[in-house]
């Protein structure tokens, strides 16, 4: 697989990881870098969706994107960002879940600083970023089904997030050797992402106080 490829890859996740935050002026104002990341990419079948995505974010106000936000994911547990969520309801076996993806996160050297749940999709989104290979293909592996499942249900919407989600690639497709820094080109992100599981924002259901 071609270096470009496996740069795509990783770039790929990080945008979608940006645009699947909750919206606010700091995303709005990061468009014009966002479109030119979306545009840079040459080889990938969800680089239309992105940009169809960002043709969304210019055509309505900001209080009217962050209503549909909170009416699809916030208030709408079926298709809720925290995927543990859809594998394991509220039972004690997510939470021994979700100390297992903090320790994932650790382990690969990523500490988060956030009041999210590790399993929330964006963060997952930048880690496949940046992670080294092993990890990276573990955790697509793992949450693939949840993700195909609020595809399915963000479609059965005709949510205009549905195409961020069917964006991202199957985990047979991705090529997860060599990159392990973060795309370039591609902004930081409305919360302030380091090259770390992002600080995010976004009212999900199970989040910490």
């Amino acid at each position: 697989m071609p270096a470009n490829a496996i740069a795509e890859h990783r770039s790929l996740f990080k945008i979608v990881s940006i645009l699947l935050l909750y919206p606010q002026e700091d995303l709005i104002g990061s468009i014009p870098e966002l479109g030119s990341a979306i545009g840079s990419l040459q080889e990938l079948p969800g680089k239309s969706a992105c940009a169809v995505f960002l043709s969304y974010l210019q055509s309505k106000p900001l209080i009217r994107l962050q209503e549909e936000y909170t009416r699809t994911f916030d208030l709408n547990p079926p298709t809720s960002l925290n995927l543990t969520f859809h594998q394991l309801g509220d039972s004690k076996e997510r939470g021994n879940a979700l100390a297992g993806l903090i320790k994932v996160y650790r382990t690969a050297g990523y500490e988060t600083s956030t009041g999210e749940l590790p399993d929330y999709l964006p963060m997952i989104l930048e880690f496949l970023s940046v992670c080294p290979s092993e990890y990276g293909e573990r955790i697509l592996t793992n949450f693939q089904d949840s993700i195909l499942l609020v595809t399915d249900r963000l479609r059965s919407m005709d949510s205009p997030y549905v195409g961020l989600l069917e964006a991202l690639p199957a985990v047979g497709s991705v090529p997860w050797g060599g990159l392990s820094s973060p795309p370039a080109g591609i902004p930081r992100g409305t919360r302030d992402y380091p090259t770390t599981p992002p600080g995010v924002h976004g009212e999900q259901p199970g989040k910490e106080d």
